[in-house]
């Protein structure tokens, strides 16, 4: 995940691993766009994983955790990669 990839590019994404690692870390998320529209059903593929965070200071600090422990790459308004 550290690479991001354009839509079309498939990944060895694993929705699974990422859910039990938000979860494990207590972050407070909706699942949207395509991972979130194939469970209410839909069978268009999809290649990332969209999720909203709540934007609470403490549940920032579980999601930064959480995606350190993924090794996935984000990035901070206002910041450089480097000094997020």
């Amino acid at each position: 995940m550290s690479n991001p990839t354009s839509p079309s590019e498939p990944t060895d994404l694993n929705p699974l691993a990422i859910i039990e690692t938000l979860d494990r870390h207590q972050v407070n998320y909706l699942l949207v766009g395509g991972l979130g529209a194939a469970v209410h059903g839909a069978t268009r593929p999809t290649y990332d994983f969209d999720a909203l965070a709540e934007r609470t200071d403490d549940n920032l600090d579980r999601l930064a955790n959480a995606l350190n422990e993924l090794d996935a790459f984000y990035r901070v308004g206002g910041l450089t990669d480097d000094e997020a």
